[in-house]
C-alpha cells in the first residue's frame, strides 16, 4: 500500500466518524422531564408546615 492509499483511507475513516457523529447529535432525545403543567398539578398537594 503507497502512501496515497494509507492517506485516502485515514481520510475515508475520518469522514464516516464525523458523518456518525453529526447523525448521534441531531437525534432527539427524550429525558422524560416533566411539563410545566405536570409540575404545577402536583404542588397544590403540598401541605403548608405547622407554625
Amino acid at each position: 500500500m503507497n502512501q496515497l492509499q494509507v492517506s485516502l483511507a485515514g481520510a475515508e475513516d475520518e469522514l464516516a466518524r464525523l458523518d456518525a457523529e453529526q447523525i448521534r447529535r441531531g437525534t432527539a432525545i427524550d429525558l422524560g422531564m416533566p411539563s410545566f403543567a405536570q409540575i404545577a398539578v402536583h404542588t397544590s398537594d403540598v401541605e403548608e408546615p405547622a407554625p
